[in-house]
């Protein structure tokens, strides 16, 4: 079993190598559809998420 200290460093060494991979194109994120409406419409999300309006982005609320 791994040591608070020994999963610290394996947790860097991927930062650094997936920083690496998406500086070089080589992996991308999901795109993402940024909404208003904050927490309210997060409820419209999921029901978007439930009747398959949307599927292989992420979907971001912005809070006022």
């Amino acid at each position: 079993m791994e040591s608070p200290v020994e999963k610290f460093e394996s947790a860097v060494r991927f930062a650094e190598v997936a920083e690496q991979l998406l500086a070089e194109g080589k992996i991308k994120p999901h795109p993402k559809d940024v909404r208003d409406n904050g927490l309210e419409g997060v409820l419209a999300g999921i029901q978007d998420l439930r009747e398959k309006k949307v599927r292989g982005i992420k979907l971001v609320y912005r809070l006022q």
